[in-house]
């Protein structure tokens, strides 16, 4: 396991540069093959189970792999984030919005934000979810999950 083609972390990281790099195709496939290879590595499910949600493909498969992270990290905001956007994915948007209240409130975190105004804009919740997405685009003004938001919502601050 020592070896930097069989660790994990060094796959991960590897995988999620990627998808900076534009590539979603390799990302996904690196962590397919890491979630092979080591089924309780908790980032990579995690990862997984959110892109293919984002995509909206496979959305049963991207909610067994981000349950399983929760599993092995409990309470952990990015995973209960992720989650979320499998609900909201998948049209269950009361308990999205409940799982992203949830994330939010542990973790104060931009992108948390951004979904959880996604699932407010969506439940008719739309100024609250303006000024959410307003006080997350001024937190992080250049955050691509809160500028993709902004745009998916038609708002400009």
């Amino acid at each position: 396991m020592g070896v930097w083609g069989h660790d994990p972390d060094y796959a991960y990281e590897t995988a999620m540069a990627a998808q900076q790099a534009g590539r979603p195709a390799q990302m996904l496939a690196g962590l397919r093959s890491i979630v092979k290879q080591h089924p309780e590595y908790q980032p990579a499910l995690n990862a997984l189970g959110y892109s293919l949600a984002d995509q909206g493909r496979d959305l049963d498969q991207a909610r067994r792999l981000v349950e399983h992270a929760l599993r092995l990290s409990p309470g952990n905001p990015f995973v209960m984030d992720s989650l979320g956007w499998v609900e909201f994915r998948s049209g269950h948007l009361a308990r999205a919005q409940r799982l992203l209240e949830q994330a939010y409130a542990g973790r104060e975190d931009p992108e948390i934000g951004a979904h959880l105004a996604e699932v407010l804009w969506r439940r008719g919740q739309r100024e609250r979810a303006t000024e959410l997405l307003r006080a997350c685009w001024t937190a992080a003004p250049k955050d691509q999950g809160v500028l993709e938001a902004m745009r998916r919502l038609g708002l400009r601050f």
